[in-house]
């Protein structure tokens, strides 16, 4: 059995869990943001971040979770528990 899928809690699909925990905690942070319907330019104001350095971040995120949009990311998001609707991180509470 591979070692994720034996880390993986109960009734969790062991590569979201593989793929979520690659997340640094800025992704994440981005990611929620995402999923509150920011644009990268308010992101980055949030954030006081370049606005290409935010670009940089959602990238990743999209490596990280394997898909090819910022809408396929905010729906893998909040399909798979990683943030809640209001953009709120979920997945280090319920991991714990």
């Amino acid at each position: 059995m591979p070692v994720a899928a034996a880390e993986a809690p109960a009734g969790r699909d062991p590569s979201v869990e593989l793929r979520v925990r690659t997340l640094t905690p800025r992704e994440r942070e981005i990611l929620g943001l995402l999923t509150r319907g920011m644009g990268t330019r308010r992101i980055a104001q949030e954030l006081c971040l370049c606005y290409q350095t935010v670009r940089s971040h959602i990238y990743s995120v999209f490596v990280k979770l394997g898909v090819h949009s910022q809408l396929a990311a905010v729906r893998f998001a909040l399909e798979h528990g990683v943030v809640e609707a209001q953009g709120v991180l979920a997945w280090e509470r319920r991991s714990a």
